[in-house]
């Protein structure tokens, strides 16, 4: 009630009366991941839904075709109770329990795990007590409540990490979401056959997850909602209650990139930028492009924040950080000195999409870092802080549709070096959120070891 209240009084506020509907969790999630994809409307898919908790679900899959969303199963997490701590049972919070037996953040850093996990090898006793938590049978995925207690226990895990160490304990967990949902939507293929696949839910996130799907399943297209956290849930209920009050929504198609957020004015730009003495503010108009690039060339790490924000947790583009990928020390220099995250993290690429087949394996064209794609050797060489220790990268792939200044650059960049590819990661320190205004951009600026700040046409340096 509290809740509802507090919708209703924010709504109020904006001016706005209006109906309030309420939709399951993992419907919304289904949803937006669907209407969203460049297939609604003209194709069927499967829409599969995994995170830790909501509306008593951990996981969904609709079969969608048009405005129809047909449920097919869903996955229930239980209620189980840890040492009087009421939780519950799931895929999403098996890799949490994991991520904070070692030590990190939950809910936050379990990109971590991913990312440690490709230095570790499997543990197979541990493997087999996690293949023990999970049973598939019908369409759904049936936890086992009193196996899932023993992961539950920190004390256990925490021992667990000392016996098998900590790179293998990431690896081991990720080898076991990668094979559980492979054979579960392996599962559902056979019974129901689907071309295309849309991803959402917080699970969604881990890219080489979603790289095993991609090649192990033979889906002939897949689609990851950029915002595929609890962050899109809003969407997929936006278009649930369009779709219920027959809404024409066929214009979603048309939007290729999710920059939703707020756009940048000059005067904030300049107001920001004048606050602190030891910035500099020059209006290059017209050079914006070249500017970058040669300063990219030079090995500069530089910001850059322009247009609408983002929608989602990765930057594409308009709050970015972005460096030279031909620098092995670069990604040490990000990490240390400008992100202050953790050294095994792999940062990633923005690369121009005419250039994806040559840099690439197998890939297809994505333009919102939703999956990650091995590299050829020859470029792992070439571009070293572009990838991780796997031969793997989690690209942004553009076009002069997608976002035109970052295409732009990327071509300058190339005239210069030969290559339209660069580091492409948020512009935030860390602990921050991304950016979202000039004074943050500012405030940030100033805080690290960044070289060049650009927000729309001008360049804001540092004084010694």
């Amino acid at each position: 009630k509290y809740i509802v209240n507090y919708i209703r009084e924010s709504i109020s506020k904006c001016g706005l009366k209006s109906k309030l509907s309420f939709y399951n969790h993992h419907k919304c999630h289904a949803a937006s991941s669907y209407y969203f994809s460049p297939f609604a409307f003209k194709e069927r898919a499967l829409s599969f839904s995994l995170d830790g908790f909501g509306d008593h679900l951990f996981s969904s899959i609709y079969d969608c075709n048009g405005a129809n969303m047909k449920l097919l199963a869903q996955s229930r997490a239980n209620l189980i109770f840890i040492n009087n701590r009421r939780t519950y049972c799931s895929i999403g919070f098996i890799y949490t329990a994991f991520t904070i037996a070692l030590g990190f953040i939950p809910n936050s850093d379990e990109g971590k795990v991913e990312a440690l996990a490709a230095y570790g090898k499997i543990n197979s006793k541990l493997i087999k007590l996690l293949d023990s938590c999970v049973q598939i049978k019908n369409l759904k995925m049936l936890m086992n409540p009193n196996k899932i207690k023993k992961i539950y226990d920190y004390k256990f895990l925490k021992n667990k990490v000392k016996e098998v160490g900590k790179e293998n304990f990431a690896c081991t967990v990720q080898y076991w979401l990668e094979k559980t949902i492979v054979n579960y939507l392996n599962h559902i293929q056979k019974k129901n056959k689907f071309n295309n696949l849309c991803l959402s839910g917080g699970v969604a996130a881990n890219v080489i997850m979603n790289l095993k799907i991609f090649e192990k399943l033979k889906f002939k297209n897949i689609y990851i909602f950029p915002a595929m956290g609890d962050d899109g849930v809003a969407s997929g209920a936006a278009i649930l209650t369009a779709l219920e009050n027959k809404k024409d929504i066929s214009w979603l198609k048309n939007i290729k990139m999710p920059y939703f957020g707020p756009d940048i004015k000059k005067k904030d730009i300049l107001s920001a930028a004048k606050k602190d003495k030891k910035l500099s503010i020059r209006n290059i108009k017209g050079k914006e492009e070249i500017n970058l690039a040669r300063s990219l060339a030079k090995n500069k790490i530089i910001a850059l924040v322009d247009g609408k924000m983002e929608y989602g947790p990765r930057a594409l583009g308009n709050r970015s950080i972005l460096a030279s990928a031909f620098d092995k020390d670069t990604k040490n220099r990000l990490n240390l000195k400008i992100k202050k995250r953790t050294k095994f993290q792999p940062f990633c690429p923005i690369v121009l999409e005419e250039d994806r087949e040559e840099f690439f394996l197998k890939s297809y064209e994505n333009n919102h870092m939703t999956m990650a794609f091995k590299m050829k050797k020859k470029y792992q060489k070439i571009f070293p802080s572009a990838i991780h220790i796997n031969g793997t990268a989690r690209p942004q792939f553009v076009t002069k549709n997608t976002n035109s200044k970052i295409y732009r650059i990327l071509k300058e960049f190339k005239k210069i070096t030969g290559y339209g590819i660069l580091i492409n990661t948020s512009f935030n320190l860390h602990g921050r959120s991304m950016v979202l205004s000039p004074q943050d951009a500012c405030d940030d600026f100033v805080a690290c070891d960044l070289d060049e700040l650009y927000i729309k046409n001008f360049l804001i340096t540092k004084s010694d």
